[in-house]
């Protein structure tokens, strides 16, 4: 069972997208029961929307691509930059939005600027929301690309390495990235993920497309 996003025991101040699943099941609901739940629902609607449309303008914005040739992906292990908060961790390559960059702006741009390459074939399979006690909360735009144009140049963030698909989940990932990962290796489109940390640690954890949660991971 899918649970009511107000049963899901996040901060007061988090905001959570309305999936397309959600969308959906309300839609039943409204064409079968009463007024009073049509007003209650539409009232929590306007209510998260609001907040959304508040806080979209201060989470941090990033994408992160994962490059595949030959069995293999292209993974940065970060262990180059000062005070980086993903240091010793493998992840993909990515960074933050510009001003006035589309996410397939920034995608591009940033895998030029960390690997030396121009993509040429690209695929959005969705995005995670990330939330944190530490650190700004973010919309992470995930990306993978089987075309590009030109060579490898080294990352002044860490070390750049091919690693084959069925090793890539053994790395040293944050501990929600298998979580997206997972599905994204498949292929699979349509990825809605939230992630709420506690430090370095999962806290909590929503699939909105199939309505898995699991909580208490400290």
């Amino acid at each position: 069972m899918i649970p009511y996003r107000d049963e899901i025991p996040f901060r007061d101040h988090i905001r959570l997208t309305l999936s397309e699943t959600d969308a959906s099941l309300i839609g039943a609901g409204l064409q079968t029961l009463g007024p009073d739940f049509k007003k209650e629902v539409t009232e929590k609607m306007m209510m998260k929307a609001n907040v959304l449309k508040e806080t979209k303008l201060k989470m941090l914005n990033t994408t992160l691509c994962y490059l595949k040739k030959d069995g293999c992906f292209l993974m940065l292990y970060r262990n180059k930059k000062e005070n980086d908060p993903c240091e010793g961790k493998w992840v993909g390559i990515g960074g933050k939005f510009e001003p006035g960059e589309t996410k397939e702006d920034c995608v591009l741009r940033e895998v030029k600027e960390e690997s030396g390459l121009t993509l040429t074939d690209y695929q959005y399979h969705g995005v995670v929301h990330f939330i944190s006690d530490e650190i700004e909360d973010e919309e992470m735009y995930l990306y993978t690309a089987t075309g590009w144009e030109g060579e490898i140049t080294p990352c002044n963030e860490g070390t750049l390495k091919w690693i084959p698909e069925e090793e890539v989940l053994s790395l040293n990932l944050w501990e929600g990235d298998p979580f997206f990962l997972k599905p994204l290796l498949k292929g699979e489109t349509g990825i809605e993920i939230t992630c709420r940390y506690e430090g370095d640690t999962l806290a909590e954890y929503i699939n909105h497309k199939t309505g898995q949660h699991q909580s208490n991971f400290l």
